[in-house]
Formats: structure tokens, C-alpha cells, sequence
């Protein structure tokens, strides 16, 4: 029990790094067509958006399997609750009908 308790840190913080990465890439799509350079606000923020959450990795893991597993939990958990909280679609086609008719 104890060690499971001493894993929940690694949990909230990979969930708040998943958050950090899914607002990332939604502010970024939410804006990128409208920008001037589209190609390099999205390079740029995939540049930025996967530094910070490999460097997050690294820190939160501190050389222990099991931290970053948790970790790497908490961040694919995040995303469901971001989506939910942007009321976007959390399926795979963004609401494009069967077929593609409209």
C-alpha cells in the first residue's frame, strides 16, 4: 500500500504534463490555420510540446521504471479529462459522418 502512495505524485504529475501537451496541441490547431505561417507554429509547437514532456519524463522517472510508467499513465489518462473539458470529440474522426456525406 505504502508503495503505491508513494507512487501517486509520479501520477498527478504525468497527468498535469499530459495536460500541459493536449492544451498545447489544441491551442496550436485552434490557431494554426489562421496563422500567417501555419507550417512553423505547428513545427514549433511540436518541437516545444515533446521537449517538454520527454524532460518532464526524465525528471518525474529519477531513474525508477515504475515512476515513469505511472507517469506515462497519468499522461495518457489526461487526455480523456482535457478533451472532456474543451468539449472536443474524443473520437478518432472529429465527427466526419460515415461516408463522408454531411
Amino acid at each position: 500500500m505504502s508503495s503505491l502512495v508513494a507512487l501517486l505524485p509520479a501520477l498527478i504529475e504525468g497527468a498535469f504534463l499530459g495536460a500541459l501537451f493536449f492544451i498545447g496541441l489544441w491551442f496550436t490547431v485552434s490557431r494554426g490555420l489562421r496563422s500567417r505561417s501555419p507550417a512553423i507554429l505547428f513545427v514549433a509547437s511540436l518541437l516545444v510540446r515533446t521537449f517538454g514532456a520527454v524532460a518532464g519524463f526524465w525528471l518525474i522517472a529519477q531513474d525508477d521504471p515504475s515512476r515513469l510508467a505511472i507517469s506515462l499513465l497519468g499522461f495518457v489518462l489526461s487526455r480523456a479529462l482535457v478533451m472532456r473539458f474543451l468539449n472536443a470529440p474524443v473520437g478518432g474522426h472529429g465527427g466526419a459522418t460515415q461516408g463522408g456525406a454531411s
